[in-house]
């Protein structure tokens, strides 16, 4: 995306931007990367990526998630 404005700006991104970064009005919200990996409904693993380069900054982030469960016991890992 590209802002020719009196205050040019340029975002490429894959996967969204860091949640802090203040993007123009005229940026579009882009969702994250995510990719699931599920054996069963018991044990699932949840990553999700964001890659940006802007005006001034270059941003990545990885998230991931592993959900177990046995019977009654949950166990979450982040």
């Amino acid at each position: 995306m590209l802002d020719w404005g009196s205050n040019p700006q340029f975002l490429l991104s894959v996967g969204g931007y860091h949640p802090r970064y203040k993007k123009p009005a005229k940026f579009p919200d882009v969702p994250r990367v995510t990719a699931l990996i599920k054996k069963s409904e018991d044990i699932r693993l949840t990553c999700e990526l964001y890659q940006a380069i802007t005006s001034n900054a270059y941003q990545v982030g990885f998230s991931a998630e592993l959900v177990i469960k046995k019977g009654n016991v949950k166990v979450c890992g982040f």
